[in-house]
């Protein structure tokens, strides 16, 4: 068996060498119990040997299956093919990508699995190659999904729906770069053992209550997690309907926990619970690790604009979007805010402590949500709730988070209020049609002889103030290529 060099951690969400995975034990040595560390290419479970003869180092995880074909486990190089690339990439991004899940749609369950999204070049090479994917949910059930051009759009989400609730899953990946099996076997529903994401209570909760009735719920996707989970948040639990859901006391006490009210499914005997970890103690953290997460204080990435379509870890966006504003925060204030550009097909927000997910750009095949409202008004001060969190944006850009009472807010500002991700409101004043004589525009364009610089300022301020002009929009796009803009065509701008 050949010697393998590196793994990867589930937790961590990182690869490490054997030194660095040394170093990391004796920092977290209360993370032993959990089966976190992975072979690299192939996702199997490896062990680590401390060696009490020779040298430390790490081995595959014996299996009644044996372990496909793995070039660690027999050459020792990884391979470069594209089958063990899409393999490697499927069990990396299982965090937020490669994922089981189950589906709650007018008042039965199903479950699925998601497929990660693949770039134009992934795809014409996988096209190319002929690369398959053959889910395996019962010996005699066969799903084949091609990674091709006909099957996958660039940066987009495919969701397979399977039979029935396997305890396990076997994913192979064929094409004509090898002939070997390029398999693993991913968990499926294990009640009881398992926290799965619960994107619909984070979104349509605000004040936890003693009951939560989900029955007149059309739709919802909660997913199987494994990796960090945090404090203050909602996640689910499942448990067989005749048993019920055994919690110890220890655990109980820094819990907030709740059955959901929903329609019942003939086909799934199951009852969920919505749980929500209340503090970090040797009791909760040992339960989640027990279910292959570790918890920890509450820290989290929130889009603040525009507002996102979301399933479970996958935002999206309106192709129309160039812009997009990001916090990262904890219990009390926002950590740390930034802009992002829209213009990749998609792209993963992560940061330390943070539910990590991936933002893509809208495609057809997700219903469209109702957006965040909007109140126009025409006083310039706004009452504000401060158990919300509120944002100012002035000219456009995020300036910083409000937390007073009140505020006043002049022409091209805006202030967004959110109490949770599908409440949000924003508040600017009455839009003024700026109207403007195209025959002075031109002139002062043509004729004038001096430049002046174009600040993003003033470039922001006038792009909101003729944004229904296409001439005067076009104009001030084509100066953005130089910062220039002519003396007279802006003091026209301006003045009117």
């Amino acid at each position: 068996m050949a010697s393998i060099p590196k793994i990867f951690h589930s937790l961590e969400k990182r690869e490490m060498t054997l030194s660095e995975y040394e170093k990391y034990m004796n920092e977290h040595p209360y993370h032993s119990s959990i089966k976190a560390i992975r072979c690299v290419e192939c996702g199997d479970a490896i062990v680590y040997c401390n060696g009490f003869y020779n040298a430390a180092y790490f081995k595959h995880s014996p299996t009644h299956e044996g372990h496909g074909y793995c070039s660690l486990y027999h050459e020792g190089t990884e391979s470069k093919t594209y089958e063990s690339l899409i393999r490697k990439k499927f069990f990396k991004e299982e965090d937020v990508s490669l994922n089981f899940e189950l589906k709650y749609q007018d008042g039965s369950w199903k479950s699925l699995i998601t497929i990660p999204p693949f770039s134009r070049q992934d795809l014409d090479n996988n096209t190319k190659n002929d690369t398959k994917i053959v889910i395996n949910e019962t010996y005699n059930s066969n799903i084949i999904v091609p990674i091709d051009n006909n099957h996958f759009k660039p940066g987009e989400l495919k969701r397979i729906g399977l039979n029935r609730f396997p305890s396990s899953v076997k994913i192979k990946i064929t094409g004509k770069s090898t002939s070997r099996d390029m398999s693993y076997t991913m968990d499926g529903f294990i009640p009881n053992e398992q926290i799965y994401s619960s994107l619909i209570l984070q979104n349509y909760i605000g004040d936890y209550n003693s009951s939560i009735n989900l029955k007149n719920i059309k739709m919802f996707v909660c997913k199987k997690l494994g990796g960090k989970i945090y404090t203050g948040r909602h996640y689910l639990v499942f448990a067989h309907e005749n048993y019920g859901l055994h919690i110890s006391n220890d655990v109980r006490k820094d819990i907030s926990i709740i059955k959901l009210e929903l329609k019942n499914d003939t086909y799934f005997n199951y009852s969920v619970y919505d749980i929500v970890f209340n503090k970090v103690t040797e009791a909760t953290e040992s339960f989640c690790t027990n279910r292959g997460c570790e918890l920890v204080e509450k820290d989290d990435a929130v889009i603040l604009w525009p507002p996102m379509n979301s399933i479970g870890n996958y935002k999206y966006y309106k192709n129309n979007e160039t812009k997009m504003f990001i916090a990262f925060e904890n219990e009390s204030d926002a950590l740390e805010l930034y802009e992002h550009d829209t213009s990749y097909l998609y792209f993963k927000v992560q940061n330390i402590n943070a539910t990590p997910f991936f933002v893509m750009q809208f495609n057809g095949t997700i219903a469209d949500k109702k957006f965040a409202t909007f109140d126009y008004l025409n006083d310039t001060s706004i009452n504000l709730d401060k158990t919300k969190n509120n944002y100012i944006f002035k000219s456009g850009f995020l300036n910083e988070k409000i937390d007073s009472n009140q505020v006043k807010i002049k022409k091209n500002d805006k202030v967004l209020s959110i109490k949770s991700s599908l409440e949000r409101t924003m508040y600017q004043l009455d839009k003024i049609v700026s109207t403007i004589d195209i025959n002075r525009l031109k002139n002062a364009i043509w004729y004038s002889k001096k430049y002046v610089s174009l600040r993003d300022i003033d470039f922001e301020y006038l792009i909101n103030k003729f944004q229904d002009n296409e001439f005067v929009v076009e104009y001030l796009d084509m100066c953005t290529c130089t910062k220039k803009i002519k003396k007279a065509a802006i003091e026209l701008l301006m003045e009117v």
